[in-house]
């Protein structure tokens, strides 16, 4: 008969004292296990003899270590619990064990297991496995966190927090595919800052900056949570994505946006808000505008370097002809009034 029994806290464990769960089919195992453990000063969050539930619990409880029985009497044997509560909530099991059975340590070590507790076990042998097992796992957690740091640094710009050219890159061209594969549209805006040279002339560069971060703010509220911001340039910057669009920065007053599922019409319409929300933010020092060139994925253009040199064309044009307007790229080729 399956038993699941959830325990109050016993003592008065200190607020660094692990969390165990215990997964063992014999009772009397179990309930030794449980007065060990709490003698060494740890919490028992409950006791189960099911694979199932331990899952459920190990779930519900997140507690920082299982102690699994490698063999359960269940649908669920402690080899398959183990994999599942690894794999769903990153929780580390160590492994209960009175068998030496080759084929069932070969099925455990694919669990990546934090440890083996043998059967029978002194106090001192249980300790010592707890200890390493929930030491492991606190490296393990710090070098994830690290590799996250590390990750985050090399993909967002130190200036404003958007995304930086190298994850803007990545991400067009995954979108590209996307949309071809799918045959769904996809646009890209880049947005220069006009007259951008002559503030930092007459301002300096710390107000530059303080301008490039204010754009990116406006950009973000501006944007659909589907666009994906960017800076690219020597100071690369850009804004963190929001769902499946994205914004990003192309030169040093340029920004780029990926408009995934969004066609010439759609595009022209996010272009023309944002241009206007620029045009009207609460600027300090002088009035700031931006030109907008747009470009929309068709066969002629059916990668990334295509579609970000066809905007790149129609922000020159903007540029030629007055600034403070979007332009798409489809227009180039046709007759202008």
């Amino acid at each position: 008969m399956t038993t699941v029994e959830l325990l109050p806290d016993v003592g008065n464990p200190t607020v660094t004292s692990a969390r165990i769960l215990v997964v063992e089919d014999e009772r009397i195992v179990a309930m030794s296990l449980r007065k060990q453990l709490q003698a060494l000063g740890y919490e028992v969050v409950g006791v189960t003899s099911s694979g199932e539930v331990a899952v459920s619990q190990a779930g519900e409880l997140r507690p920082d270590l299982v102690l699994m029985d490698i063999r359960l009497e269940d649908e669920i044997d402690g080899v398959q619990a183990a994999a599942l509560i690894r794999e769903q909530f990153r929780i580390p099991v160590v492994y209960l064990t009175a068998y030496s059975n080759q084929d069932v340590l070969d099925r455990a070590k694919v669990t990546e297991p934090f440890g083996y507790i043998l059967k029978p076990y002194e106090e001192r042998e249980l300790h010592v496995a707890v200890e390493m097992a929930l030491y492991k796992h606190q490296m393990e957690r710090r070098l994830d966190e690290a590799n996250t740091r590390l990750l985050k640094q090399s993909t967002t710009d130190e200036l404003t927090g958007l995304k930086n050219r190298r994850a803007f890159g990545e991400r067009l061209a995954e979108e590209v595919r996307r949309a071809v594969r799918y045959s769904i549209p996809l646009s890209l805006l880049i947005l220069d800052v006009d007259h951008f040279k002559s503030c930092n002339d007459t301002f300096g560069h710390l107000a530059g900056d303080a301008i490039l971060k204010q754009l990116a703010r406006i950009l973000e509220k501006t944007a659909r949570s589907t666009d994906f911001l960017a800076r690219h340039g020597d100071r690369d910057f850009g804004l963190p994505p929001h769902g499946n669009d994205n914004v990003g920065r192309y030169g040093g007053e340029e920004f780029t946006i990926i408009l995934p599922n969004t066609g010439r019409e759609g595009a022209m319409i996010a272009a023309e808000r944002i241009r206007r929300a620029v045009a009207e933010g609460p600027w300090q020092k002088k009035p700031i505008t931006v030109s907008i060139g747009v470009s929309t994925l068709h066969p002629d253009i059916n990668n990334s370097e295509s579609l970000l040199g066809e905007a790149d064309a129609a922000l020159y044009h903007c540029k030629a002809t007055g600034r403070n307007r979007a332009f798409h790229s489809a227009d180039l080729t046709q007759p202008q009034d």
